[in-house]
């Protein structure tokens, strides 16, 4: 029952796969300069509405934490840049033939795909300085969900998403 039990939190555990994230930021830059911000979402054509506005709920109350206000001049644009595309699950079942005898080996293998397709995400977050429309700082994030997810579900990954983005704004000095 031990064993059972061990293997069933294993299975949990390397069956869903993490967000992982990157940042990078112009060190030059004084973040302690900047009050307001809003979004550009104009180049952006994969982020759908509903997760748009999530993305939205989200990282307005991260910025308000860091004193951060929205604006319609504001001081940095952020601006996104995703690529949502499908693939099967990676998890697989191996299923094997062989062969031996004397010096001879012979053998067949083939993975089974076991599980739902994903829907991939990479998002990339890009913040903007208004005034000299340079690039300030940026994070890119790479993470998976369940095509069949619950509006709900897909609320919980997109603030898992977006806590990963903001984790390391404003840079410390």
């Amino acid at each position: 029952m031990r064993y059972l039990l061990i293997l069933l939190i294993s299975c949990c555990c390397f069956g869903c796969r993490s967000v992982y994230v990157s940042h990078d930021y112009n060190d030059s830059f004084d973040f302690d300069s900047v009050y307001t911000y809003n979004y550009d979402f104009g180049q952006d054509r994969d982020f759908s509405e509903l997760d748009k506005r999530r993305f939205i709920k989200y990282s307005d109350s991260l910025l308000a934490l860091r004193g951060l206000s929205k604006s319609e001049t504001p001081d940095l644009w952020l601006q996104t840049n995703t690529n949502i595309f499908t693939s099967d699950s990676p998890t697989q079942l191996g299923v094997g033939v062989g062969s031996a005898g004397g010096n001879l080996g012979v053998s067949v293998g083939g993975g089974i795909p076991v599980g739902r397709q994903q829907q991939e995400w990479e998002l990339t977050l890009v913040i903007i300085d208004a005034k000299s429309n340079t690039i300030v700082w940026e994070a890119y994030t790479e993470s998976s969900r369940s095509l069949q997810s619950t509006p709900e579900k897909r609320a919980a990954h997109m603030e898992k998403v977006v806590a990963k983005l903001y984790s390391k704004y404003p840079p410390k000095n």
